[in-house]
């Protein structure tokens, strides 16, 4: 009777002791899935993809671009594109198609020649009256992507031998300057002709990018410029943008009638003038000895995210 009882007690307490360890099991396992579900809700999402999740077709905002495939573009008179970079307002211009993201300084930089008269003096920069005023190519020929043995702009055509001297500010002292600048990424710039008062985007932006230079700091095109602005009919080429300026500038966040400011890409068939953004909202020209002021422009990494709003008061911040 003795023995059956201790039997008995043995076998509870066994049971019990599995019951507890099952509970402890299935406890552990929930507790382990909710971890597992809470550190999921806290994977960062890259800011392209965020981005591109609110894409829209009307309005101030993000757009896919027609001209360029897989590639957004900000669009409109005040898109909510403000971002902090190096302690400083800059604007995203573009979602480009490897997730990079092209950003453009909000306030210009004070006023800076593209090229001096007589810093480049050979190849192509010996042409037309490139010794008189300046020549007007971005870079080097054996910066270009590529590396290609001659520039060619209308009649003229050969090596330049040196990079402008806007370029070299841009990616020496002002760089160096920039507390972000391992947000960075070098990146194809378009430095290619752009033809005077146009009327086919597609056939600019080609133009553009023609030739490509490949490094950290550069700036807007004319195409980027005119593409940022929502009202196509009458502002979505070169000369209607010329027509109607007094109208274009109330759709695009680039314009600023601060200041003059550089692009990047020379007119075509000349040696010796930049197109540039009036104080109107124009896009003309300018001798490269002549002072404009400068909106520098950089690629950000795939990699980064960032948190905020997109407006001025809560810019985009890293995270």
């Amino acid at each position: 009777m003795q023995r059956r009882k201790l039997r008995k007690q043995k076998q509870v307490v066994i049971i019990s002791s599995l019951c507890l360890l099952l509970c402890l099991c299935v406890g552990y396992a929930a507790f382990g899935t909710q971890l597992s579900i809470r550190a999921t809700g806290h994977i960062k999402q890259k800011a392209a993809e965020m981005l591109k999740e609110k894409v829209v077709t009307s309005g101030d905002g993000l757009y896919e671009d027609e001209y360029e495939e897989g590639r957004y573009v900000f669009k409109g008179d005040n898109p909510n594109n403000y971002i902090t970079f190096s302690g400083e307002l800059w604007r995203i211009v573009s979602v480009e198609s490897d997730n990079t993201i092209k950003i453009a300084k909000d306030q210009l930089l004070p006023n800076r020649k593209f090229d001096s008269i007589g810093a480049r003096t050979t190849g192509f920069c010996s042409q037309g009256e490139a010794l008189k005023y300046g020549c007007n190519v971005w870079s080097a020929t054996k910066n270009m992507v590529g590396s290609p043995s001659e520039y060619v702009n209308g009649s003229y055509r050969g090596a330049v031998s040196a990079d402008s001297e806007l370029l070299t500010y841009l990616n020496v002292d002002y760089y160096n300057s920039l507390s972000d600048n391992d947000k960075i990424v070098a990146h194809n710039f378009g430095i290619g002709p752009v033809v005077h008062r146009n009327t086919n985007m597609s056939e600019q932006i080609n133009k553009e990018n023609s030739y490509l230079w490949y490094g950290k700091v550069g700036m807007l095109t004319p195409s980027e410029y005119i593409r940022a602005n929502t009202n196509k009919t009458q502002c979505g080429n070169y000369d209607l943008n010329t027509v109607n300026y007094t109208t274009c500038q109330k759709s695009n966040y680039l314009f600023t009638s601060s200041n003059y400011w550089w692009t990047l890409n020379p007119r075509d068939t000349y040696s010796i003038t930049v197109c540039f953004i009036h104080t109107d909202g124009r896009v003309v020209l300018d001798y490269v000895s002549n002072v404009n002021g400068v909106r520098p422009a950089v690629y950000l990494k795939q990699s980064i995210s960032f948190d905020g709003e997109g407006t001025a008061g809560s810019p985009y911040e890293f995270s």
